[in-house]
């Protein structure tokens, strides 16, 4: 098993949550049959985290079994001023994923159907892009647009 936490770096907003998942990284690393964790930094990884929908102060977990079985990933989002490495602790005993949420569909990361045509990739460029775009430039361009077709 698999767990990530997926926080946005961002100074004062989630230098704690990011404390927190280091020490409860260093309290896992002596209990034998802890998780294996990483996080992924959205802002440094932005085109990543817009491919796999991963977003800040979100905790993911991997269960991944040999192929040819699926990669089940679950998902919860956290509070990230309030988290406390107690409350990770606690979601990694008690191993009920009843607070988690079965992230599938055509976005999975690994066995959805984007991924499987190489898609994943070019559609996070894509929307990374427009992310950057602000929205009153849609509006500006849509209503260029149908005048002309008027």
């Amino acid at each position: 098993m698999y767990s990530y936490l997926t926080p946005d770096f961002e100074k004062g907003h989630c230098g704690k949550a990011e404390a927190v998942f280091n020490e409860t990284a260093d309290r896992f690393a002596v209990i034998p049959g802890t998780p294996h964790m990483g996080y992924v930094n959205c802002e440094q990884e932005s085109v990543l985290c817009h491919a796999i929908n991963c977003w800040p102060g979100s905790l993911w977990v991997f269960e991944m079994l040999p192929p040819p079985a699926a990669i089940n990933i679950y998902g919860k989002r956290l509070n990230l001023s309030s988290i406390a490495v107690p409350e990770l602790l606690e979601l990694q005993a008690s191993g009920s994923k009843e607070s988690f949420s079965l992230i599938d569909g055509w976005w999975h990361p690994f066995d959805g159907a984007v991924a499987e045509y190489g898609l994943l990739i070019p559609a996070g460029y894509v929307s990374w892009v427009f992310s950057y775009i602000p929205n009153w430039l849609f509006m500006f361009v849509i209503s260029m647009v149908s005048r002309m077709l008027m």
